[in-house]
């Protein structure tokens, strides 16, 4: 999902350390998600904390005049007017800057919307007290956050991965069941999209437990299927033999792994998947469909051929047979074939609607050979 987060959960936790933050952070994308960060959203967060640093600092300030009345000194305000804007400035440049890009390797910023195509939409929209305004007018941050949403929709789209809105705002962007406002709904439908192509979640946790927890789950059900292979309709096992051996073929092989006279070896085909494991599953938020990555180790005995050139065909011929086959191509050359034991580590792509894989190679590791030293 595109996931955008309101104002109204990031001002409680303006470093993002809660326990339901931190598993926000580090699941996502594993989970398949990707943060849109809104710029009218960034610049309301740094507001709202110069209003709380002001706030504390003006409470603080009244409980020192109460202190000094009651002691009859005079006791100096630790924390001045001229602090408490260089503190912004540095949260200013932390957030977003640093702090969002730190915790989410890949965001994306979205600018205001543009001034000159609202100014008629919003105003018709507050003379009209259409959500997210108010019945008094109010609500102008709302409704940018608001035509925000409907940029991203409009650019990156929705019909097979919708946003997902994080607002406490409920009683501006909801109904009374905490569903997308039927206003909202309506500005979906007329550009196009389905009124469900924007879900509201009305807290942090709410997304964190459908839209991670659940989804871990789910990922881990899925690599117990594959591991097991147990998914009905499909032999994963057998599709990774086919990619593999379509991936290796041709794969030149470290000289030396053979013994000496052998030349010119090259991977031919699997001939067995001894052992494979899926070692971790994520979602992958790049594609229209439903897909996960694969991290996936392969243990697997590939067929070998090397040139193996006269007179060597007649030292080798004697010691070769029960390990290796041998076709003569001429006189003066043969070809060998063995079969030598590989680990290979995979990124395996599964969509599962289809029922199937791609895969790339990370590495491949050639085992040593029986009695190499022939």
């Amino acid at each position: 999902m595109k996931v955008v987060l309101d104002t109204s959960v990031i001002v409680p936790d303006f470093f993002l350390t809660s326990n339901t933050m931190h598993t926000f952070v580090h699941g996502m994308n594993n989970a398949g998600h990707c943060l849109f960060s809104l710029q009218i959203v960034e610049d309301e967060v740094v507001n709202k904390y110069r209003e709380r640093l002001e706030e504390a600092q003006n409470k603080l300030h009244q409980d020192i005049v109460s202190l000094s009345r009651l002691l009859q000194i005079h006791i100096q305000s630790p924390y001045t007017q001229e602090q408490i804007s260089t503190t912004v400035d540095q949260y200013r440049k932390l957030f977003p800057d640093k702090l969002l890009e730190k915790l989410f390797p890949w965001p994306r910023r979205v600018p205001h919307p543009g001034q000159e195509l609202l100014h008629s939409e919003l105003l018709a929209r507050a003379l009209n007290r259409r959500k997210p305004f108010s019945e008094k007018g109010s609500g102008y941050r709302d409704a940018l956050i608001w035509h925000s949403i409907l940029w991203i929709a409009e650019t990156y789209g929705v019909e097979n991965d919708p946003i997902a809105f994080v607002t406490s705002n409920t009683r501006d962007f909801a109904d009374s069941n905490n569903q997308l406002h039927p206003d909202l709904c309506a500005d979906l439908v007329t550009r196009g999209f389905a009124n469900n192509s924007v879900i509201l979640f009305p807290d942090m946790r709410s997304f964190v437990d459908q839209q991670i927890i659940q989804q871990f789950v789910r990922l881990d059900k899925l690599k117990f299927e594959l591991n097991s292979n147990s998914i009905s309709g499909f032999d994963f096992k057998e599709a990774l033999q086919s990619q593999i051996d379509e991936e290796c073929q041709n794969i030149e092989v470290p000289p030396g792994l053979l013994p000496k006279g052998f030349s010119n070896p090259r991977l031919v085909r699997v001939t067995e998947i001894t052992r494979y494991e899926v070692k971790d599953a994520r979602r992958w938020n790049s594609v229209t469909e439903s897909t996960t990555w694969l991290s996936t180790e392969v243990d697997a005995v590939f067929e070998i051929s090397a040139k193996l050139q006269a007179p060597d065909y007649f030292t080798f011929q004697s010691v070769i047979p029960y390990q290796y086959k041998l076709i003569e191509v001429d006189s003066f050359t043969s070809i060998a074939l063995f079969p030598a034991p590989v680990k290979i580590d995979l990124r395996v792509l599964y969509y599962e609607e289809r029922n199937l894989i791609t895969l790339e190679m990370e590495d491949i590791t050639f085992k040593e050979l029986a009695n190499p030293d022939l």
